[in-house]
């Protein structure tokens, strides 16, 4: 179960994308919504799901904005643009809103009605502290101990230092142990060309992961 559960945090280490969502809802003129507050970093999606709201016909002018972080907004915040980070046109009906705020900082999000020059009202949909996205070699255990070369490679791969090395266990990308093998080199040539995972498994119990590519 300890190798399973080490093997699925590999892969999903990986393969899984960080996002958010914020539901609102606007029902009988009320706007329902649970506010946010995250920390997150600069590859998470944001995806705010609306429905409900009136068409533009009814002088009901609705939107999303994101802004740098801050106690209160005045109208020169909104109708200047380059105070913002992002700003979407008139919502109407229902749809989904994503974005990726790609600088590190403090950003709100709000859903703002009014026209953009005229005295809006807001209400904070989310607040963010956003850092810096890990690499994919960040957080890897002991990662200064072992080389796995050449990375990339024709289909023939060799770990060392190997004298610690009890089993090393292949992963294709979709999950799928390939190959098991107590040996320090082991060869994919035989496998298609592609992205796959290593874990690596040493005798005092503790456990490396890497990713490889194979030509």
């Amino acid at each position: 179960m300890k190798q399973f559960l080490f093997l699925f945090s590999l892969l999903t280490g990986y393969l899984s994308i960080a996002q958010v969502n914020i539901y609102i809802n606007y029902v009988d003129g009320k706007i329902n919504y649970e506010p946010v507050e995250k920390s997150i970093q600069t590859d998470t999606s944001i995806n705010l799901h609306y429905k409900g709201f009136p068409s533009l016909a009814k002088k009901a002018h609705f939107w999303f904005i994101i802004m740098p972080s801050k106690e209160t907004y005045t109208d020169s915040d909104f109708s200047d643009k380059k105070n913002s980070i992002k700003s979407t046109n008139y919502i109407y009906k229902g749809g989904v809103f994503t974005h990726t705020i790609n600088r590190e900082g403090n950003y709100k999000i709000l859903l703002v009605k009014g026209s953009k020059s005229e005295h809006p009202k807001w209400w904070p949909l989310g607040t963010f502290t956003v850092t810096k996205q890990l690499s994919i070699e960040d957080g890897f255990e002991n990662q200064k101990t072992i080389d796995l070369y050449p990375n990339p490679s024709d289909g023939v791969f060799t770990i060392t230092p190997n004298d610690s090395i009890s089993e090393i266990q292949i992963l294709d990308q979709y999950g799928r142990s390939i190959l098991k093998t107590p040996s320090a080199t082991f060869d994919l040539t035989n496998y298609p060309g592609g992205i796959y995972y290593v874990g690596i498994y040493n005798t005092d119990g503790t456990q490396i992961k890497r990713k490889i590519i194979k030509k």
